[in-house]
């Protein structure tokens, strides 16, 4: 019986360029799931900090925000002033 972890990241879009992602922690016996956490969600915008996060989380927000992205955000920003 050989049991494994593996840490799985899910992102879920919300607004114009806002993000949650959820990182799971799975456990398999013998490659079949019997344990799927997630204890941790990470909001992020275009304008945040993303360095604190996993290399994995920062290529999924920059591959995501291009330029047209990002303008939509500060647009959206902009009317909510």
């Amino acid at each position: 019986m050989a049991l494994t972890e593996s840490i799985e990241y899910e992102s879920l879009q919300h607004g114009v360029a806002s993000f949650a992602i959820k990182k799971y922690t799975v456990v398999k016996r013998d490659g079949v799931e019997i344990s799927r956490s997630a204890p941790m969600t990470i909001a992020a915008n275009p304008e945040d900090d993303i360095n604190m996060y996993p290399e994995e989380i920062q290529g999924m927000l920059n591959g995501y925000w291009t330029d047209a992205v990002k303008a939509a955000r500060v647009a959206q920003l902009a009317k909510s002033v």
